[in-house]
């Protein structure tokens, strides 16, 4: 891949790169990425993170609820998945969540989502430097 990615796009089944090289800056373009190895993950949450150069995806809906804990990162360089292995405790299984990548920090925010009939109402923390998770306090109200 070699050239610098600047948007990612998540959504359903599949995740979108908004790319700015080598294509000059006046004809950007998207470019497809690898499918997720998992089998039959979608609706999960995933973040481009911009000092590491991978995207980091966390859950979706598939076949196990311990798929659905799973951390993978797609290297942009070598375009090959690897399954994140961190130390627990692992979030709660979910799909459907909203995340956000935190530059000056260098992690990824994942809120709410649900699994199966569980509906979550909290916040999960990416450390990509420790590779771990951690729950976020959010104040009620």
């Amino acid at each position: 891949m070699g050239h610098r990615k600047s948007a990612l796009i998540c959504a359903g089944l599949g995740l979108l790169l908004w790319t700015t090289e080598p294509a000059s800056a006046d004809t950007p373009q998207w470019e497809k990425v690898a499918p997720l190895q998992a089998s039959g993950t979608y609706v999960h949450s995933a973040v481009l993170d911009t000092y590491r150069d991978v995207v980091v995806v966390f859950g979706g809906a598939p076949k196990s609820e311990s798929e659905a804990q799973r951390t993978w990162e797609l290297d942009l360089e070598t375009g090959r998945w690897r399954h994140v292995t961190p130390p627990p405790p692992y979030p709660p299984a979910r799909a459907h969540a909203a995340a956000a990548y935190d530059t000056k920090t260098q992690g990824m925010l994942v809120c709410l989502g649900s699994y199966g009939s569980t509906y979550h109402e909290d916040c999960q923390w990416w450390d990509s430097a420790s590779r771990s998770w951690s729950t976020v306090s959010v104040p009620e109200g």
